[in-house]
């Protein structure tokens, strides 16, 4: 996430047009709120807190070993591991796209266009 800022800064000190000026400014708030959103389901995906270090103890069971009554919740950690790692290739995809815009509107052949568009995509790889 720290990467994917320093690049949007870069790129909204490089471009003088307003439409691409709001893009990046708007994936730097996107990204932001990824950071925060990410940072406080990790911090609160169990309540209470402790559950998710202390279950074992805080749960009582029957005498089969099943659990009777549960002493605390947690989010499903399955699907927020599944689709926090989907978010950032999305966001990184949208920040791969604004050089690319910046290289369409330069004044040169489309040949070149493509091949500087290349060479700048070589990094995301």
């Amino acid at each position: 996430m720290v990467v994917e800022r320093s690049l949007c800064k870069s790129m909204q000190w490089h471009t003088h047009e307003p439409e691409l000026l709001l893009t990046v400014l708007f994936l730097q708030v996107l990204n932001l709120s990824l950071l925060i959103s990410q940072f406080l389901v990790v911090l609160f995906q169990c309540q209470p807190m402790h559950y998710y270090w202390d279950h074992w103890w805080m749960d009582t069971y029957d005498k089969n070993g099943d659990v009777a009554m549960k002493g605390g919740k947690c989010i499903d950690q399955m699907k927020f591991y599944l689709i926090s790692p989907g978010l950032a290739v999305l966001t990184d995809i949208l920040i791969l796209l604004v050089p690319a815009a910046m290289v369409w509107n330069l004044r040169m052949p489309r040949r070149k266009k493509i091949a500087v568009w290349c060479v700048l995509s070589l990094g995301w790889m």
